[in-house]
């Protein structure tokens, strides 16, 4: 024993000892590795249109370009462990809720700030519903008189023809 560290190396005892023979004895110390570097860890709240995003609404987080981490939100809230060294301190984290990417950036941090809350708020753009079409009826006269059948006839707006049409018995109809 050296200190208190157990040598490997065993000897036999003689009378006397044997002091013309050299005895090594090596110790090899267990050097612990570093410490792992915990997660980024992130608590987020997701709303979409201003409601909370449904369950299991799929939130990715983007770091360097590369998908790095993936939860599924429960009443509105995703908890994302992003993985990382200390070299990863202070990059860009992005995130894609679903399909769209959201606005909202985070930086990468050791250990994170789990009780932060941060939140992603998604605004979807809903196109109006069309608007019904104009129609027209039109009785078409060229002189007075009525026009022939297959007469065309044309609207236009901003200088561009918008729809055209072809008299008939019945007149003429556009719509645009």
């Amino acid at each position: 024993m050296v200190g208190d560290v157990v040598a490997d190396e065993v000897d036999t005892w003689e009378t006397g000892g044997h002091l013309d023979k050299s005895f090594q004895i090596s110790l090899t110390t267990y050097v612990p590795p570093p410490p792992a570097v915990p997660d980024h860890q992130s608590r987020l709240v997701v709303t979409i249109n201003g409601e909370m995003a449904p369950d299991d609404t799929n939130v990715t987080a983007i770091m360097d370009g590369e998908e790095v981490a993936m939860a599924m939100t429960k009443d509105g809230i995703a908890f994302l462990k992003v993985p990382g060294t200390s070299a990863n301190g202070g990059k860009e984290i992005r995130f894609r809720v679903g399909d769209v990417m959201a606005d909202e950036v985070d930086t990468w941090e050791q250990g994170g700030h789990r009780d932060k809350k941060f939140e992603i708020s998604l605004t979807t753009y809903v196109p109006p519903p069309p608007l019904p079409p104009h129609i027209s009826r039109l009785l078409v006269s060229i002189d007075g008189l009525p026009a022939p059948d297959g007469t065309v006839v044309t609207a236009w707006m901003d200088g561009a023809v918008a729809v055209a049409t072809a008299v008939t018995a019945s007149g003429a109809a556009l719509s645009g």
